[in-house]
């Protein structure tokens, strides 16, 4: 048997199916199913919330859109000179430390030496490279579509 044609002017049908899955009703028709009510709801399409998210809104990185760009940019800088420094006391401490562990025979001070330098040494790396990893993956991101 058809549904019942409504007073209320709706563009979209009534469906006489099976209800659609939870994620697709509103809050209204969630409360109308736990009451047993009758529901008055049109759930979309999978294909219609896919449109919606393959949607571009046109936004891309553009520089002197905001004032003190340049003061940031000397910030960061500052910020990744500091870092740098501190990466060079801190693998000093650390070369220091395993020659002192090795030199003593504490094994232990020697072995965190070693993870000292190693650390330190992957921090130098991350700060140089910061610039290039960030524009990488910048570029790379771009490309998707």
């Amino acid at each position: 048997m058809p549904p019942a044609a409504s007073s209320d002017a709706s563009p979209f049908p009534r469906r006489s199916r099976a209800p659609p899955p939870f994620f697709f009703t509103s809050a209204r028709a969630r409360s109308a199913c736990a009451r047993k009510e009758p529901r008055h709801t049109y759930a979309p399409p999978l294909a219609d919330h896919l449109i919606q998210l393959a949607f571009d809104p046109g936004i891309s990185p553009k520089g002197g859109g905001l004032p003190g760009l340049a003061v940031l940019k000397s910030v960061v800088n500052s910020i990744n000179m500091f870092g740098i420094i501190a990466v060079v006391g801190a693998l000093a401490v650390s070369l220091g430390v395993w020659a002192w562990g090795h030199h003593t025979g504490g094994h232990q001070a020697e072995a965190n030496g070693k993870k000292g330098a190693v650390v330190a040494a992957g921090a130098a790396l991350g700060l140089g490279a910061a610039n290039g990893i960030v524009s990488f993956f910048s570029a790379l991101g771009s490309q998707v579509q």
